[in-house]
Order: structure tokens, then C-alpha cells, then sequence
């Protein structure tokens, strides 16, 4: 017996049950917020990424169609009845698809079209509407 506090110094060199169980629930509780977090935070990150793949294609589709670049055998001015690259056209399709169209053909319309790209949404991302935005050559 230690005679300063009148304890047994054997049943004072380990840590208790609760102690160990309190420890144990604080941790528990601080990995839950910091999935919780985590999970938070990929989901902003996927839909920013999409928004960002969206925007490069509309910014594809605007300066192929200021700087007038073919692509594709559809716009063919050498063919008998040519057909002259008319304008591009970015088409968001429910809910999920996206495409880069290339438009040629004569005056007047109807134009011949031919799909550049077509892209998805990740899974869970989803459009509210359809929209087709041109751009003119």
C-alpha cells in the first residue's frame, strides 16, 4: 500500500473499461463527420466536373465556328450539290446526354447533320431540360 493515498498502486497502472469505451465512441463519432464530409464533398466535385466538361464543349463548338474548321466528309464543298458547314450545334438531351453536331449544307435548310461527340452525365447528374444552343459560321 502506498501510504501518501492509501491505494494499492497495482490497481492504478491501466486504463478502465469506460475510459476505453469513451475514447472508443469520441472516435466513432469523429469518423462518421469526416465521411459524412467526405461524401459531401465528392459529390460537389463530380457535379463541377461535369459543368466543366459541358462548358469546354460549348466553348469547342463556338470557336470551331469562328474559325471555321470542317470536320467530317459531310461538309464537302467539292461535291456536285456542295454542301458549305453551316453552324455547330451543342444538343443537352434528357437526362443525361450531351452531343457536338456539325450542320452542312445548301441554301435553304433542311442541313445534312453528323454527330462530332456525343458524352454522359456521371451517374446521379441529370439535366432538368433539353436545350440546343448553335452557333452560326
Amino acid at each position: 500500500m502506498n501510504k501518501e493515498s492509501g491505494i494499492k498502486s497495482k490497481y492504478n497502472n491501466g486504463f478502465t473499461i469506460i475510459e476505453i469505451l469513451i475514447v472508443i465512441a469520441i472516435l466513432s463519432a469523429l469518423s462518421l463527420i469526416g465521411i459524412a464530409g467526405f461524401s459531401k464533398y465528392n459529390q460537389i466535385q463530380t457535379v463541377q466536373s461535369s459543368v466543366n466538361d459541358i462548358v469546354s464543349m460549348v466553348n469547342l463548338a463556338k470557336s470551331r465556328a469562328l474559325s471555321q474548321i470542317k470536320l467530317g466528309i459531310v461538309c464537302d464543298p467539292t461535291l456536285p450539290t456542295p454542301l458549305i458547314l453551316r453552324m455547330y450545334e451543342v444538343q443537352i438531351t434528357m437526362p443525361d446526354k450531351y452531343q457536338l453536331i456539325i450542320h452542312c449544307g445548301p441554301e435553304p435548310p433542311p442541313y445534312f447533320t453528323e454527330v462530332i461527340d456525343t458524352k454522359r452525365l456521371p451517374v446521379n447528374v441529370t439535366f432538368g431540360a433539353s436545350i440546343s444552343l448553335f452557333f452560326p459560321v
